[in-house]
């Protein structure tokens, strides 16, 4: 049986260069809302749809300036710590509760 169509879906990202940047609202925070709310759950969903032995195609172009941010150890750092400061303010708001 052949296949009736298609769906493609192509995924782009760029970021401006944003290392040392400050933080908010357009420093490294910006980079750092992306990796956690876009960049890492595409790579968990990669990773699930390959154990469940699905046979998917994907499209993804990073420009040069986000992937060398993505690679940056300084970058990273940073990430790490605004994930804790993340989990500290979640701890607090629902500490209330």
């Amino acid at each position: 049986m052949s296949a009736l169509g298609a769906f493609t879906i192509v995924l782009h990202c760029h970021h401006p260069f944003m290392r040392m940047g400050g933080r908010w609202a357009h420093g490294e925070d910006w980079i750092n809302d992306s990796i956690l709310d876009t960049y890492l759950p595409l790579l968990e969903t990669l990773y699930n749809l390959s154990e469940e032995g699905v046979a998917f195609r994907l499209t993804l172009g990073l420009s040069p300036v986000l992937a060398e941010q993505l690679a940056d150890p300084t970058v990273l750092a940073h990430f790490e710590t605004y994930l804790d400061e993340r989990l500290e303010a979640a701890k607090k708001r629902y500490a209330l509760f």
